[in-house]
């Protein structure tokens, strides 16, 4: 938490300062990049934007490719990240709208992540496995962590499940869960006894991704 803590620092601290000499540049923050994104043809978007070599310069470590439980032309797509600015950085200025989807369909959804524990996940193919992902907003994230850390009702795959701080917002989070079956983690989610274990610890609103994983691979 003290190196999540040093990014927001120097984030703030960066935009008040423009006009003083420049200093070393800050250390590199690991986390992750979780788009929600209609995409015209998985193939096209894959040949177009998963360049191993260019990914790999621009912060890029690894990524997952799910399809949307819902909406078959609609994808989660995560990316694990050495330097977690520099990624965001890219995919805000690189035509990656252009290379999911062309012209016509809604722009992308993106959640970025402070890592802060990272679950052992599930097998690269394993059959029928997915991701769900969800943001939370709470009142206090101390009161927040606490309960995460004490509360079983929170672990639905011991192990399983990652959690990052929402960069730039010091009072949401990301948890995922990959998980071999997607559809039992939503219904916990929504089971009376997860809800009052959301209530007690301060949560205000909650939103989830789900999707079925297709692809891993790494950079």
């Amino acid at each position: 938490m003290k190196g999540l803590r040093c990014f927001i620092a120097l984030t703030c601290v960066a935009a008040a300062v423009g006009c003083k000499p420049p200093g070393p540049p800050p250390s590199a923050v690991q986390g992750t990049i979780f788009i929600r994104q209609q995409v015209c043809d998985i193939d096209d978007f894959k040949k177009a934007f998963l360049k191993p070599g260019l990914l790999k310069s621009q912060g890029f470590t690894a990524y997952g490719i799910s399809r949307d439980l819902q909406d078959p032309k609609t994808y989660i797509l995560a990316f694990q990240c050495s330097d977690l600015e520099k990624a965001v950085d890219y995919i805000r200025s690189s035509s990656f709208h252009i290379a999911c989807v062309g012209a016509g369909l809604g722009l992308p959804l993106m959640w970025a992540g402070v890592d802060v524990k990272l679950g052992r996940g599930t097998p690269a193919k394993s059959t029928g496995g997915g991701l769900v992902v969800v943001r939370y907003e709470f009142r206090d994230y101390g009161a927040w962590e606490k309960s995460f850390e004490a509360d079983n009702r929170w672990i639905f795959h011991a192990g399983n499940e990652s959690l990052y701080r929402l960069s730039g917002n010091p009072d949401s989070v990301i948890v995922a869960y990959e998980t071999p079956d997607p559809r039992a983690i939503l219904d916990q989610l929504d089971s009376h006894d997860f809800q009052n274990a959301q209530e007690a610890s301060g949560v205000i609103r909650r939103e989830t991704w789900s999707g079925i994983t297709l692809e891993k691979g790494t950079f």
